[in-house]
C-alpha cells in the first residue's frame, strides 16, 4: 500500500512537471494574449509552486534529502569537472551521429500571440527556468523522492538504476527520442543519483545539474561579456 501510494504521488508528479504546467502555462497565456516572455513567467511561477508541493509532500511523508552535518567539501570540485568533461563530450557524441537522432515533433498549438510579440525578458526567464526551477524539480524528484521511496537499501544499487533510467526517459520527451540520447542521459542520471547516494545530500547534485545546464548558455553568455567589455572598454 505504501509502494503504490508513492507511486502514484510520483506518476502524479511528472505528469504535472511534464504535461500539465506546460499546458496549463499555453492556456493562461492565450487566455491573456501573452507573448513568449509572459509563457515564460508563468512557466516560472506554476513551477515554483510545483517545487512548494513537493517540499510540502515530502515533509508530509518525513523524507529527509540531506544532513544537517553536510558541510561544503573542496573535494566535490572534481564532481564539477567531470561534469564539464562530460558537457563536451555529450556535446561531440550528439555531433558525431546527429544523422541517428530521433528529433520530437511538437504537437501542441501555441497561440499565435507568442510569434506576434517581441521576446522582452523571455531569454532571462528561460536561462533561470533551466538552471535553476528545472533542475531543483528534477533533483527532488528523480533523486530526493525516487530514491529514498523506492530500493533505498538494494545491495544491487537499484534505485540508482531506477533514477538514471526514469530520469532518462524523462529527457526523451521533449527533445530527441533515440538510444544516443537516452544512453547519455541514462549515464547522467547514474552519475547524479550516485553522488547523491554516496553523500546523502540533495543540494550537492541540484549544483551539479544546474552547472551542467548553464554550460548550455556558455556561448551566449561569452558574446554578451565579450561585446559588453569592447564597447565599454575598448572602443
Amino acid at each position: 500500500m505504501k509502494y503504490a501510494r508513492h507511486g502514484v504521488a510520483l506518476l502524479l508528479l511528472l505528469y504535472l512537471f511534464v504535461f500539465g504546467i506546460d499546458g496549463l502555462g499555453i492556456y493562461l497565456t492565450g487566455v491573456f494574449n501573452g507573448d513568449v516572455s509572459f509563457l515564460y513567467f508563468m512557466y516560472l511561477i506554476l513551477y515554483s509552486l510545483l517545487l512548494i508541493t513537493i517540499l510540502f509532500w515530502f515533509k508530509r511523508q518525513k523524507i529527509a534529502t540531506c544532513s544537517n552535518k553536510q558541510k561544503w567539501k573542496w573535494s566535490y570540485l572534481a564532481y564539477f569537472a567531470l561534469v564539464f568533461l562530460w558537457f563536451f563530450f555529450e556535446r561531440w557524441v550528439l555531433q558525431a551521429f546527429q544523422d541517428l537522432l530521433v528529433p520530437v515533433v511538437r504537437q501542441t498549438k501555441l497561440p499565435t500571440s507568442i510569434y506576434l510579440n517581441g521576446l522582452g525578458i523571455s531569454a532571462t526567464l528561460f536561462f533561470v527556468l533551466a538552471t535553476v526551477t528545472s533542475p531543483m524539480i528534477e533533483e527532488f524528484i528523480f533523486r530526493g523522492y525516487l530514491m529514498n521511496v523506492f530500493f533505498k537499501e538494494s545491495k544491487f544499487h537499484l534505485d540508482v538504476l531506477l533514477s538514471g533510467f526514469l530520469f532518462a526517459v524523462f529527457h526523451l520527451i521533449h527533445q530527441y527520442r533515440d538510444p544516443i540520447t537516452f544512453s547519455l542521459y541514462f549515464c547522467s542520471g547514474l552519475f547524479l543519483a550516485t553522488v547523491y547516494k554516496k553523500h546523502k545530500d540533495i543540494r550537492l547534485p541540484i549544483f551539479l545539474h544546474g552547472f551542467s545546464n548553464f554550460l548550455t548558455f556558455w556561448k551566449p553568455i561569452w558574446i554578451f561579456i565579450f561585446n559588453y567589455i569592447y564597447w565599454h572598454f575598448l572602443v
